[in-house]
């Protein structure tokens, strides 16, 4: 059975957290940089295309009559 390092299981319950909304973008981009040496860049690109849990997107018609905005 393969063994898994400290930092490995740090990594995934920092992703984790983020999927589930419990952190925010910038602070595991940072946390999740300091653990696996990975650059900014690259963390952000991966978290960025996590899809999160906590996620509601209001249809179009209710931003625009609310707010008065529109999206593009």
């Amino acid at each position: 059975m393969a063994t898994v390092s400290t930092e490995m299981k740090q990594c995934i319950e920092e992703i984790m957290s983020y999927k589930q909304g419990e952190s925010q973008l910038d602070a595991s981009i940072t946390r999740l940089r300091d653990l696996s040496g990975l650059s900014r860049d690259v963390v952000k690109t991966f978290l960025t295309n996590v899809k999160r849990d906590n996620i509601v997107k209001f249809p179009n018609k209710f931003r625009q009559k609310k707010h008065g905005t529109t999206l593009n």
